[in-house]
């Protein structure tokens, strides 16, 4: 019985291997080219809320994909850096 359980667990894993669950990228994955919402508020020293603000009224470079935000962290870093050196200079 053990090791007609061991084979059935093996085989659970195997299928799962093969058909990926729908739902977020595993973290990491796109975590290098994109921010969320919190991460965009943090660097910014802003509440999420008023990060959502700024996104609707198209302040931040992003776009929508479905019902969630898409700020590229190339682009958002750029924006930024932009954003400051026209504040200071």
């Amino acid at each position: 019985m053990a090791i007609e359980q061991a084979l059935g667990e093996t085989k659970r894993e195997e299928d799962d291997a093969r058909d990926p669950k729908p739902g977020p990228p595993p973290a990491g994955e796109w975590g290098c080219l994109l921010h969320t919402v919190p991460e965009a508020a943090r660097r910014l020293g802003r509440s999420v809320g008023t990060t959502y603000e700024l996104l609707r009224a198209g302040e931040i470079p992003a776009f929508r994909l479905g019902s969630r935000w898409t700020i590229p962290r190339s682009t958002f870093d750029a924006w930024l850096n932009s954003r400051a050196k026209t504040e200071v200079g």
